[in-house]
């Protein structure tokens, strides 16, 4: 028996540290311009530069993502239920998915046919990263040995201080989703303002603070690691960006610079979560003081 640890495609995890550590991901779906793709195929890798200068070129590009559904959990899932294993499913955020919530469902409905076994779905109240960092913690609980009981509790009682932090170059993405007005994306634009979003408590996405220009606005993002992040605390730090890597190098050397720290997690958005944000958005994930 062992204790099989599943995550969602929002979690960002390269398909190299999914192998090694023995991570099972589950799909949420992408359809662009009507046609449906999976957010994470391993056969199939995510060209994450060319997308997200597709999207760049192309504004009026139909982007649609659809959650999880609790049929797909169940497929999933019960193989390894089966084959005598328990299963931990790691979701992301609530306060911006009902995936989650599908995930229990499937839980709930497999730990009734399968009483023996133990089957949790947990909210990491994260995305990108910020839900991968905890996936990746948890895989390697379980591979030193801890108990179902003891990974849970571990992220239970450590995602809220899981910071994540987003610096989103056009606005036009966010007026789009409906985070913002037309009007204030206009003249955010025409300002020149790069809004920094972050996480909050209830895991939602609120804003943070503006700042006029992208290079202070990366600067604003290295300034937050420094006043938020536990010291000394060794961690592994993610950023992801949206078809823009060397903004993302950028920030991992300014937080070098500042502190030190040299183990950075740096991937390309995942095109679920990255459809939301658009090209040009770099995310900041550490651990740090509560949300």
């Amino acid at each position: 028996m062992s204790i099989e640890i599943f995550t969602d495609s929002s979690a960002n995890l390269p398909k190299g540290i999914l192998e090694v550590l023995n991570i099972h991901v589950i799909s949420l779906t992408l359809t662009v311009n009507g046609e449906e793709r999976l957010c994470y195929d391993p056969e199939q890798p995510f060209e994450g530069e060319r997308f997200y200068a597709r999207m760049r070129e192309d504004r009026g590009m139909e982007l649609k993502t659809s959650m999880i559904n609790t049929a797909t959990f169940l497929e999933a899932f019960e193989p390894q239920l089966q084959a005598g294993n328990d299963v931990l499913y790691l979701g992301m955020s609530s306060g911006i998915s009902g995936t989650v919530a599908a995930g229990a469902a499937a839980a709930k409905t497999l730990q009734g046919k399968y009483p023996a076994r133990t089957i949790l779905a947990v909210d990491t109240l994260a995305a990108s990263l910020g839900e991968g960092l905890m996936v990746c913690e948890a895989a390697r609980l379980r591979n030193g040995g801890s108990s179902m009981r003891q990974i849970v509790a571990h992220v239970e009682q450590n995602r809220q201080y899981i910071r994540q932090h987003f610096l989103v170059d056009d606005l036009m993405f966010l007026k789009r989703g409906g985070r913002i007005s037309g009007t204030a994306a206009l003249a955010g634009t025409v300002l020149n303002i790069k809004p920094i979003l972050k996480g909050n408590a209830a895991g939602r996405i609120v804003p943070d603070c503006r700042v006029r220009g992208r290079q202070r606005a990366l600067r604003k993002l290295a300034e937050t690691f420094d006043a938020y992040a536990f010291v000394p605390h060794p961690q592994t730090i993610g950023i992801a960006h949206g078809g823009c890597e060397a903004d993302a190098i950028a920030l991992s050397e300014m937080i070098r610079e500042k502190r030190g720290n040299d183990d950075f997690m740096i991937v390309c958005y995942e095109p679920g979560t990255g459809s939301h944000v658009g090209p040009g958005t770099v995310a900041l994930f550490f651990r740090g003081m509560e949300k």
